[in-house]
């Protein structure tokens, strides 16, 4: 590998960084890296290709430019609200996910608590099991020693 190959971007990597994760941050910026090719591709197809310099008036190209500016701001406030409805689901999702570990932990102490019960149980079984062989043993003792 040469020392340019090396030296490349996606070669690089923080110390410490796991090959197969990708951070919450990351995904979101790819995410909006990608909306925004998909809107500027969009656009470019659907502009037409920049006049060429001395063919259109000085304000002419202010118009074009401010035109522009206008189509951008709109995209801006279209992507500000996208971001914040993005923003609002997230939060409703993590909300859903905190009752949801809470009700788990909820039933995971249930669930603890049933198993004591259910060892608890069982051992007063075994125990009476364990009292009732006895007391039939001493009354089969008993009855053994009163027929002799």
């Amino acid at each position: 590998m040469s020392a340019l190959e090396a030296a490349t971007p996606q070669r690089q990597q923080p110390k410490g960084t796991d090959h197969g994760t990708i951070s919450r941050e990351e995904v979101s910026t790819r995410s909006i890296f990608c909306f925004w090719q998909r809107e500027i591709s969009k656009s470019d197809i659907h502009s037409p290709n920049p006049p060429e310099p001395g063919s259109v008036s000085f304000a002419e190209m202010i118009r074009q430019l401010e035109h522009e500016k206008q189509d951008l701001a709109v995209d801006l406030d279209s992507a500000r609200a996208q971001s914040e409805d993005l923003l609002c689901k997230d939060r409703e999702w993590q909300e859903k996910t905190c009752c949801l570990q809470e009700e788990l932990q909820g039933c995971q102490s249930s669930i603890d608590q049933l198993e004591r019960e259910l060892e608890r149980g069982s051992r007063g079984i075994i125990a009476a099991i364990t009292a009732l062989q006895s007391s039939q043993s001493s009354k089969e003792d008993k009855s053994s020693l009163q027929m002799e």
